[in-house]
């Protein structure tokens, strides 16, 4: 039995509540994982997503869980019983802009729901995302809003810059 995924696409889909953090929105996401084991489509764990929003730009941090959906009966299974999957690993720090970063930025296929279904240019790095678990795990939730509030601010200007140019 499949778990929130059915023809290759989630069940469940999750979208942020955003609150009011100052002139900005804060929400974090936990998007459901899905078992299909011996389907099409694989396991997948949880999916913790941190987003912060403000005039117009929209940062993020994703970080993948070993929180796999378990069989009926059970509120989760592991994805694999080793110590060190259990150890959550950062998947993206980026951004969601309305105007493009760089010569070749190409928007993405779909309207961005983090941006009211504008037109989004999206990059991100995945060995930033890392680096921020680590932190993350240290140091606690702050460091994360920390990064996602200087990385928005860095967009901004870039933004800024492309709008007046």
């Amino acid at each position: 039995m499949a778990i929130n995924i059915e023809n290759g696409r989630r069940t469940v889909v999750v979208r942020p509540n955003w609150y009011v953090a100052g002139d900005m929105e804060r929400a974090v996401v936990f998007e459901p994982g899905f078992n299909d084991r011996g389907g099409n489509y694989g396991v997948h764990g949880m999916d913790i997503r941190w987003l912060l929003r403000g005039h117009g730009v929209v940062t993020q941090f994703l970080m993948f869980t070993s929180w796999v959906p378990g069989e009926v009966g059970h509120a989760f299974r592991w994805s694999n019983p080793e110590a060190a999957s259990l150890f959550p690993m950062g998947v993206d720090v980026g951004y969601h802009s309305p105007v493009p970063m760089y010569e070749t930025h190409e928007p993405m296929s779909e309207p961005c729901d983090y941006l009211d279904g504008s037109t989004c240019y999206y990059d991100g790095s995945g060995l930033a995302a890392d680096d921020l678990v680590v932190e993350f795990i240290h140091q606690g939730e702050s460091v994360i809003w920390r990064e996602l509030q200087n990385r928005h601010d860095e967009v901004m200007e870039r933004v800024n810059g492309a709008r007046n140019s």
